[in-house]
């Protein structure tokens, strides 16, 4: 499998947000970097949804975690690649996939009047980042994706990195103390494999609007 930032795609997993306190005012930025940790891929069986990934089968399992840069990329160009599709079985339709990611991320860009600065305040599960004034886009800071409810059904926290469920927060829900996401989505098209040729899975994310000041 490979993972492509492609800008032409309107697919943002989260928002990050970032305060400065010389201004009142929002924005949002492109992520110029994007760097994330992955820990399992798995395909989700026929009859999943997008709040439910039914009979997980893992196709990729990191336990120390695997780090890409999304944003560090020129458009449709690959930031990495994470599984082999040479573990489906024969037969077994599949509609959605999920991915296990950290809920830290470490990001650098900027709206032209406020940007992400080196060194400053990082964020946390209860606090946004503190940014400041500037046009940069390479300052890289950590931000977290904060707790909260109310969010997108097909992503929800997890205290655990890989296939398990158990004691995972509701959908939509971020809650303290779990330091994993879980994020669902649809695949194109439902896949079946046939015993002959394996497939290539690509997924494609725009980070045109990736933080938010």
């Amino acid at each position: 499998m490979k993972i492509f930032k492609k800008i032409s795609i309107s697919l943002i997993l989260f928002a990050f947000f970032f305060m400065n306190s010389t201004n009142v005012f929002a924005g949002t930025a492109k992520a110029t970097n994007y760097f994330n940790t992955v820990y399992t891929l798995m395909l989700c069986e026929l009859g999943s949804t997008l709040t439910n990934c039914s009979k997980p089968l893992v196709i990729r399992t990191t336990p120390t975690g695997t780090t890409m840069n999304i944003g560090g990329v020129d458009a449709g160009a690959s930031a990495g690649s994470y599984g082999n599709l040479n573990v489906l079985p024969k037969g077994t339709v599949y509609t959605h996939g999920q991915v296990v990611l950290s809920r830290k991320f470490t990001v650098s860009g900027s709206d032209g009047s406020c940007k992400t600065k080196d060194g400053g305040t990082a964020g946390t599960a209860t606090t946004f980042a503190l940014g400041e004034s500037g046009a940069g886009t390479s300052d890289l800071q950590v931000v977290y994706a904060a707790n909260g409810t109310g969010m997108s059904t097909a992503m929800n926290s997890s205290a655990h990195k890989d296939e398990t469920a158990t004691g995972d927060s509701a959908d939509g829900e971020l809650d303290n103390g779990d330091d994993y996401i879980k994020f669902r989505w649809a695949l194109a098209k439902s896949y079946s494999y046939n015993g002959k040729r394996l497939p290539k899975m690509t997924i494609s994310f725009d980070l045109s609007s990736a933080i938010t000041f």
